[in-house]
């Protein structure tokens, strides 16, 4: 389900039951709102996309995503630009013959986006290889980052940039590591 607040969480509504595990939701405005969500039991089930243009209070079902999405392990972050736009960062995985901290062997990571309301659906690889993203975010719809890399102790982590909506990616750094730890998957933050 769905809960909502207009007090600062003092107390919450149920909006909408989703009818589906909801796994991340993402809103555009006060209206607009995208839902990832699995359609069968953890573990075993598939992705899909859900929308909303009245507040969560009704929700549709996207066009299906692309089936080496739809089945891939949950993506690190739903990110919606607008009403009709939305991106999937799906992380690729480590080779488990590689040596820590190879890139070698690493399945691509993978950009699934929309900008017609879900009605269709573009994968593109992010560049490579620089091994599974393990964070993401967007400022819009033309301006991105993510970081990548395997997170192991000690192996080093990729920053790369967008400022194009995804055509071109440039490496513009490495993401420090605090106390011999990557940074956490899912942590995220906005560009300035």
């Amino acid at each position: 389900a769905l809960l909502a607040t207009n007090d600062g969480g003092r107390t919450w509504r149920e909006l909408s039951s989703v009818g589906s595990e909801l796994l991340q939701v993402a809103f555009t405005d006060a209206l607009y709102g995208w839902a990832l969500v699995a359609t069968a039991p953890p573990g075993g089930g598939t992705e899909a996309i859900m929308t909303t243009a009245d507040g969560g209070r009704h929700w549709h079902a996207a066009a299906a995503l692309p089936a080496s999405v739809a089945s891939a392990p949950t993506a690190i972050e739903l990110q919606a630009s607008s009403a009709s736009g939305a991106q999937l960062v799906v992380p690729g995985s480590a080779s488990p013959v590689a040596p820590p901290c190879s890139t070698i062997g690493s399945t691509p990571n993978l950009l699934v986006t929309t900008s017609d309301g879900g009605r269709s659906w573009r994968v593109t690889k992010l560049p490579g290889p620089m091994g599974p993203v393990i964070a993401s975010g967007s400022a819009g719809p033309v301006d991105g980052w993510l970081v990548s890399g395997n997170s192991g102790p000690g192996c080093p982590l990729v920053v790369a940039s967008t400022v194009d909506a995804d055509r071109r990616w440039s490496v513009v750094g490495s993401a420090p590591v605090v106390g011999g730890n990557a940074p956490a998957p899912l942590v995220t933050a906005s560009m300035c």
